[in-house]
C-alpha cells in the first residue's frame, strides 16, 4: 500500500496517509507539506497558530513517504495532539522522549465574548438553513455563557435545548432557563455523558459520592479537607481512602502547593449532582414525612 509514514526522530509518532483516504486526509497531507516548512503556502500562517510544532535539533529521519511530500520542498513533520493534562502522563509512559518534542499548549476555557461570538456563528448558520430566522436576545446569551462554563460542547447543548424550547423563534432568558433543568434538559444530557460515569462507575462506594455531594455544596470553588471531615459520616479513614482515590481518578483536583485543598472542575457536575442524584440517608428521611402526609 501507498501513503504516507513518517516519524520524529526514535520513538516518535507514526501515522499512515492511505491514498484511499477521504479528501479531509489528503487536504491535510497537502497542508502539512506547504505549511509545516515554513514555505509560501496560504495554510502557513494558520496551520503555526493551530498546530503545535516541534523541531528538532536534528533532521527527523523519513521512515518512507509519499513522493508528494519532499516534492514539495517538505522537511519537517508537525503533530499536533489534543487533549486533557492526563495526556502528558500518556505521552511520557509511551516514551520518555516524548515529553521534549512537543511544546505544550494549555487551552483554558472560552471567555464570556467568545461565548457570544460561538453563538452568534450558530445561528447564523442556522439561519442560512432554516426557513425563519431565529435571533438571541443578550440576557440569554449571559445564561448561556454562565450555564456552559466556556466549554464549546456545553454551549452546544444548552444553546440547542433553548432552542428546542423556543416558539417564536426570539430566544430569550426564559427559553434557557426552561432548556436546562428538568427531564432530558440540557444538564440532565451534559450528566449522562460526561458526569455519570465518574459519579456511579468510577466512584462504586457510597462513601466517595458522600465526599462528592459534600464537595458540591459549594460549586467548583475550593473545599477543604477539615470542611469535609466536619459534614462527612464515616471514619476518618474512610474519608482519606475516598479522598485519595477521588483524587488518584481526576474526579476532584488537589489545589497546586497547598495540602488538604480540593474542588470539582465544572460547576455542572456539581448542578448534576444536586438535581439528579440522590442521597440514600436524605431519602430515607423524607420517607416517613411523605407517608405521614399521605396517611392524613
Amino acid at each position: 500500500m501507498g501513503g504516507l509514514e513518517a516519524g520524529l526522530g526514535e520513538g516518535g509518532v507514526r501515522r499512515r496517509i492511505d491514498p484511499s483516504d477521504p479528501p479531509r486526509v489528503r487536504g491535510l497531507r497537502h497542508t502539512l507539506a506547504g505549511g509545516a516548512d515554513g514555505g509560501d503556502h496560504p495554510a502557513r500562517d494558520s496551520f503555526r497558530k493551530e498546530f503545535v510544532i516541534s523541531r528538532p535539533a536534528a533532521p527527523p529521519r523519513r521512515r518512507s513517504g509519499s513522493p508528494a511530500m519532499p516534492r514539495r520542498g517538505c522537511a519537517r513533520l508537525a503533530f499536533g495532539l489534543a487533549g486533557l493534562q492526563e495526556l502528558r502522563g500518556v505521552l511520557a509512559r509511551s516514551h520518555p522522549s516524548s515529553l521534549r518534542l512537543f511544546e505544550e499548549i494549555v487551552l483554558g476555557r472560552l471567555s464570556e465574548s467568545e461565548v457570544y461570538a460561538v453563538i452568534d456563528l450558530g445561528i447564523e448558520r442556522a439561519n442560512k438553513t432554516n426557513p425563519k430566522a431565529t435571533t438571541v436576545t443578550p440576557e440569554a446569551k449571559h445564561r448561556l455563557a454562565f450555564f456552559s462554563e466556556g466549554y464549546p460542547h456545553f454551549i452546544q447543548q444548552f444553546a440547542y435545548s433553548a432552542f428546542a424550547i423556543d416558539r417564536d423563534a426570539l430566544i430569550d432568558e426564559e427559553d434557557v432557563l426552561a432548556g436546562a433543568p428538568g427531564h432530558r434538559g440540557a444538564m440532565e444530557l451534559i450528566g449522562d455523558r460526561y458526569y455519570r460515569d465518574n459519579f456511579y462507575n468510577r466512584t462504586q462506594k457510597e462513601s466517595y459520592r458522600q465526599v462528592l455531594r459534600i464537595m458540591a455544596e459549594r460549586l467548583d470553588e475550593w473545599v477543604s479537607k477539615k470542611e469535609i471531615r466536619e459534614k462527612f459520616r464515616g471514619k476518618e479513614s474512610t474519608l482519606d481512602n475516598a479522598i485519595f482515590a477521588l483524587r488518584e481518578r481526576k474526579i476532584i483536583l488537589p489545589r497546586e502547593g497547598e495540602r488538604g485543598m480540593y474542588r470539582l472542575q465544572p460547576k455542572g457536575f456539581a448542578w448534576w449532582m444536586k438535581l439528579y442524584t440522590t442521597d440514600p440517608d436524605g431519602l430515607q428521611q423524607q420517607l416517613p414525612a411523605a407517608n405521614g402526609e399521605g396517611a392524613g
